[in-house]
């Protein structure tokens, strides 16, 4: 009784071991086949740099290895889910992760470290934030009063959701001129752009509001 209580624990642990860092998601494919099972594209779970390659297993236990230029999109099952575009000057397919989606997307890719606009914010202790300011992160759902979203470790793209070639990144030295393409019908947000009272820094807040809006 002893030996199969081991032999029960040991089988437990080895099959915990082989699926440590899946976790239930679902891929489609550049067929438009929509796959469900286990994923695995990062070391670990909560990691947020963003992986070019998915370990998957389907329901029926078949094994796949997808890269950017076998996919249209994949997610992981309560958590975000991310899709394939074509960036850089040499047009290379690339997972980056949706962030905010509504009448305009916004995409982030992340090149290492921590941070995203959920779980990685950062407060400017040494600035005084203004009414005008804070009174814009009251309104916006999910994201702190007076925290900007930290983009030090991601590249950042807005996309209109009708509009599939309307992808622009948003840069710290041209954001504005961006901001005015894709929020020209919010007058609230291009004043505070303009006067300062928000920066490049604040755009996982910016997209969130303006798709509010628009609903």
């Amino acid at each position: 009784m002893i030996c199969r209580s081991i032999i029960f624990l040991l089988l437990c642990c080895i099959t915990c071991f082989a699926q440590n860092g899946y976790v239930p998601g679902y891929v489609i494919t550049n067929t438009g086949d929509t796959l469900k099972g286990k994923l695995k594209d990062r070391k670990f779970v909560n990691e947020v740099e963003s992986w070019q390659k998915v370990n998957f297993t389907d329901t029926l236990g078949r094994k796949y290895k997808f890269t950017p230029e076998e996919l249209i999109e994949y997610g992981r099952k309560g958590r975000k889910k991310y899709r394939v575009l074509t960036l850089g000057v040499e047009s290379k397919k690339t997972f980056v992760e949706v962030s905010e989606e509504g009448s305009v997307i916004l995409y982030s890719y992340y090149r290492g470290g921590w941070g995203s606009a959920g779980n990685a914010i950062s407060l400017d202790s040494n600035k005084k934030e203004s009414k005008a300011r804070t009174a814009f992160y009251i309104g916006v759902q999910g994201i702190p009063i007076m925290m900007r979203g930290a983009t030090e470790h991601a590249e950042c793209f807005l996309q209109f959701s009708n509009k599939p070639n309307s992808l622009m990144q948003w840069r710290p030295r041209d954001y504005q001129t961006t901001a005015k393409v894709f929020f020209s019908d919010n007058a609230e947000i291009i004043k505070l752009l303009e006067d300062g009272e928000l920066d490049e820094r604040d755009i996982y807040a910016i997209v969130r509001k303006y798709n509010e809006a628009k609903k």
